[in-house]
């Protein structure tokens, strides 16, 4: 039942960072609870405005080269609530790092 819930809140969070049109898909591969998704959004200046807002974000992925500039892995388990998810995804559809 954990890892049910924790691979369909991954699922239910990519999907729904996708539809803020913020992000998109860089892998097809089948996931468990953490992907990888590509934006052109400052990645520290949102993940900043996110634990400002309560929310730990995704990894920068930059950290490990330059080749991964604009990536970023998020993860969701089981601990995550719908209306989490759901308020986190809010945050990120008015935020805007301009």
């Amino acid at each position: 039942d954990v890892a049910k819930r924790s691979f369909n809140n991954a699922h239910y969070l990519k999907e729904s960072l996708i539809n803020t049109n913020k992000f998109k898909d860089v892998n097809q591969n089948n996931f468990f609870k953490e992907f990888v998704l590509q934006t052109d959004l400052d990645i520290e200046k949102l993940n900043d405005y996110l634990m400002a807002n309560g929310y730990l974000s995704g990894y920068d992925l930059s950290n490990l080269g330059p080749e991964y500039k604009g990536h970023i892995m998020f993860c969701a388990t089981e601990a995550r609530t719908k209306a989490e998810i759901d308020e986190f995804v809010k945050l990120i559809e008015v935020y805007s790092d301009v």
